[in-house]
């Protein structure tokens, strides 16, 4: 099931509510079928213990993975210009990890486009987990924080 909310959800993925609840009711029959919950139960605590992320989760952790590979890794010259050009210098020192400025939009389409969203989820980071060198390390810290519901202020 994972692979199938997974599939262009940087794209999707911070869609407006009505098209996300389309979405929200087969996750949530997929967990009720497998450990047999009965439809009035919530399942926001079988998520947590399978380590399952909702969709509003895999959003967040998935643009910040995107954005480390191309920050970071430098995995496309073209991102690394626009994030390059993005840095609040004012805010950016040595001792710091980079601080993104958020461009201003006129209309709340281009405010959720998955670019502006990766420079959000970017700055909302702990500076212990931008700094971190790994992808895989990074991951690993990245999803524990998003099973936490760190983002949850930026998601809705």
């Amino acid at each position: 099931m994972y692979p199938y909310f997974n599939y262009y959800i940087s794209i999707w993925g911070n869609s407006p509510k009505y098209l996300q609840s389309l979405l929200k009711p087969c996750q949530n029959s997929f967990l009720r079928i497998l450990y047999n919950i009965k439809n009035y139960d919530h399942i926001i605590e079988y998520c947590k213990i399978s380590n399952l992320l909702t969709i509003n989760q895999i959003f967040s952790y998935n643009i910040s993975v995107l954005t480390y590979k191309l920050w970071i890794l430098k995995i496309n010259s073209h991102f690394f210009i626009y994030f390059n050009k993005h840095i609040n210098r004012q805010f950016s020192n040595l001792r710091n990890p980079v601080v993104f400025k958020i461009p201003k939009f006129r209309t709340k389409f281009l405010s959720s486009s998955t670019l502006s969203m990766s420079l959000k989820f970017w700055n909302k980071l702990p500076n212990s987990i931008r700094t971190i060198n790994s992808l895989y390390i990074f991951k690993k810290q990245l999803k524990s924080l998003v099973l936490d519901n760190y983002f949850a202020c930026l998601c809705s």
